[in-house]
């Protein structure tokens, strides 16, 4: 379940930054995306929790600190 988690979080990253050529990989992190800033992260939050229909923590969101942690935590919600 990961793998398609994964790839549907990879979309949404792609379609939110405008690029579909971003490469993103378990340890790609905010700053190695031009243009992935706080509002940015805030917006990519916004439209995962919508598309998987899960909320997450204020406490849970501070956490994430690389895209595999992303994962992680929508997976873990989606059970």
């Amino acid at each position: 379940m990961n793998d398609s988690i994964a790839a549907q979080v990879q979309k949404i990253t792609r379609e939110l930054f405008g690029a579909s050529d971003i490469e993103i990989t378990d340890d790609t992190i905010a700053s190695d995306v031009p243009g992935w800033d706080s509002l940015t992260h805030v917006m990519l939050i916004t439209k995962i929790e919508k598309t998987f229909g899960i909320r997450f923590t204020l406490k849970e969101i501070q956490n994430i600190s690389r895209f595999g942690d992303l994962v992680a935590l929508v997976s873990s919600k989606c059970r």
